[in-house]
């Protein structure tokens, strides 16, 4: 029976210094708290979510994600593998939201939607430092093309982008992966104990992969962008360039 015991301790070890050595960041930590601008161009506000609590549906055990102010549950998430799904109330099927995994040049997913090919692929990944703290990012484009196009010619067609960050989640909401046109909602912050992940953060890791439009490439001075690229109006807390600089609302 010893020697059985200190089998298994040894292996325990073993796994917990493999997990320490790869460095990865879960998502879904308990406390933790986001924070996302909303703006659909005629109403603003700041939106709160939180990891509320456990629910268990057919074999997996999902964390709930609260909306702070109305205690609606939004949808619950669950974790594994460096892979996040998703499900919403009154959904019986779960998506695949995030696969923080991956590497660069690596295909994330390939399947068939509305008659074309959808293609996730990641295009780059970053580190970026936070005081002491380090945060893997990944940029992620969406291709979508005519079934049978190879991977090389992808660059022929548009894409929508993402960009996420491991523990944090990507730049637009937290269940919005990819940047399409229509989402209202930006991200402001990550609240994870003391700690505190915010848009000056993503904004660093942002402009290293693909600079952003500014006033230089706009006959107009003093034109706003937000994260995005789209022209806005100083109206609530975030991170803007402005003739080329970054300005910070607080």
């Amino acid at each position: 029976m010893k020697k059985i015991f200190i089998l298994v301790v040894t292996v325990l070890l073993q796994i917990d210094t493999a997990m320490a050595q790869d460095g990865y960041r879960p998502l879904l930590e308990e406390g933790k708290v986001w924070k996302y601008n909303y703006n659909n161009g005629r109403k603003q506000y700041m939106k709160s979510l939180k990891i509320s609590s456990d629910t268990i549906i057919g074999d997996y055990t999902y964390k709930k994600i609260t909306d702070v102010s109305s205690q609606n549950i939004e949808m619950v998430l669950r974790e594994e593998e460096k892979k996040v799904y998703c499900r919403y109330p009154h959904h019986d099927t779960e998506i695949l939201l995030y696969d923080f995994g991956k590497n660069t040049g690596d295909i994330i997913s390939k399947e068939e939607k509305y008659g074309e090919i959808v293609i996730l692929k990641v295009m780059s990944v970053k580190t970026i430092m936070v005081g002491s703290n380090s945060f893997r990012g990944m940029e992620v484009r969406e291709y979508h093309v005519p079934e049978g196009t190879p991977e090389e010619k992808l660059s022929e067609y548009g894409y929508e982008k993402g960009w996420w960050i491991e523990g944090i989640g990507s730049y637009k909401g937290l269940d919005s992966p990819i940047g399409y046109p229509g989402n209202y909602y930006t991200f402001y912050e990550c609240q994870i104990g003391d700690e505190t992940f915010g848009q000056i953060e993503l904004f660093g890791f942002v402009t290293n992969i693909m600079p952003l439009k500014s006033s230089k490439t706009n006959s107009k001075k003093n034109v706003v962008f937000d994260l995005n690229g789209h022209i806005v109006q100083l109206q609530q807390k975030g991170i803007y360039i402005q003739n080329g600089k970054k300005i910070q609302i607080k």
